[in-house]
């Protein structure tokens, strides 16, 4: 028995579009994206390429960043001139640096902040992006899900 489908031979004009769809994705800015959203710069990024930023957004800094990153978004210093103009800063930058204090405060070591990012906010993130599919959600909302979630942390559980 055959299988048309599996046993297709390609037409030479067909060759080539494999070639091309094999490097569409490089020039699709998604590895940028990913890389963005691991290191905790997914607003920065989205801002950076004109993109809307979806709420559940706002806590992916504070889900990613290390201790000394946390530290310069509390001082309220940016890597960014543009980013760092008063008129550029989100409306709800002042509870992002008050969860990002209150996350330094709740964590003695660089470990004990992982260990807080991936028990709490990492899956709060992750959640939030779902959520925000099905229903409209605010900056603030997600930022006081974040203190919730930092408030119910229990280590060992």
């Amino acid at each position: 028995m055959r299988f048309p489908h599996f046993w297709h031979r390609r037409t030479p004009d067909e060759t080539g579009d494999e070639l091309a769809t094999s490097h569409a994705w490089q020039d699709s800015g998604l590895a940028a994206e990913v890389e963005a959203f691991l290191a905790g710069r997914m607003v920065d990024h989205l801002v950076a390429h004109h993109q809307p930023v979806p709420a559940w957004a706002v806590i992916n800094r504070l889900a990613h960043s290390d201790r000394p990153q946390l530290v310069c978004l509390v001082e309220g210093v940016s890597a960014d001139p543009f980013l760092s103009h008063p008129s550029a800063q989100p409306r709800w930058e002042a509870s992002e640096r008050f969860v990002a204090g209150h996350l330094l405060a709740t964590t003695g070591s660089p470990d004990d902040l992982w260990r807080l990012q991936r028990a709490t906010l990492v899956p709060l993130e992750l959640r939030l992006i779902e959520r925000t599919k099905v229903e409209h959600i605010s900056a603030e909302q997600v930022l006081e899900a974040g203190v919730e979630a930092l408030d119910g942390f229990r280590p060992g559980r």
